[in-house]
């Protein structure tokens, strides 16, 4: 796959890489539509009038975007992580090395449990008494 930057070939050969790796479609739109924004901010910035290719923005591009995804945009650290994978997968995709690897982003979900993350002992009793209970079945006879 060609590293320089036409992202309607890009999309259509990321796309059908996807497609041969059992993605979903609609995971597949979801990949497509935040290029497609990635794009847009690069032109918007600017940043296409002097690279020919991927592999040409910086490791302060990226830094600037997702910058503004959270600054700006106000994005959760969840949606930017995604949009943080997509690219990865995007680079590893045309074969080029990513300036993600060094950015620290603080997009290491935070994994720990929390008490609301538990239920209730309201919620225990009452989920109990449902998985016991008879109500609502209807008695099989043979």
């Amino acid at each position: 796959m060609s590293e320089n930057i036409n992202l309607e070939e890009t999309l259509a050969a990321f796309s059908a890489y996807l497609t041969e790796k059992g993605r979903k479609q609609s995971t597949i739109k979801r990949y497509a539509y935040d290029i497609k924004d990635f794009y847009k901010w690069l032109r918007e910035n600017e940043k296409l009038l002097h690279i020919k290719s991927w592999s040409e923005l910086s490791e302060t591009d990226y830094q600037t975007y997702f910058s503004e995804l959270e600054d700006k945009r106000k994005y959760s650290q969840k949606t930017r992580h995604r949009i943080w994978v997509i690219l990865k997968k995007l680079h590893m995709f045309l074969g080029i090395v990513s300036p993600l690897d060094t950015i620290n982003l603080s997009l290491i979900l935070d994994q720990s449990l929390h008490n609301n993350d538990f239920i209730t002992e309201v919620e225990e009793k009452l989920l109990k008494q449902t998985v016991l209970s008879t109500k609502g079945l209807n008695r099989k006879t043979s």
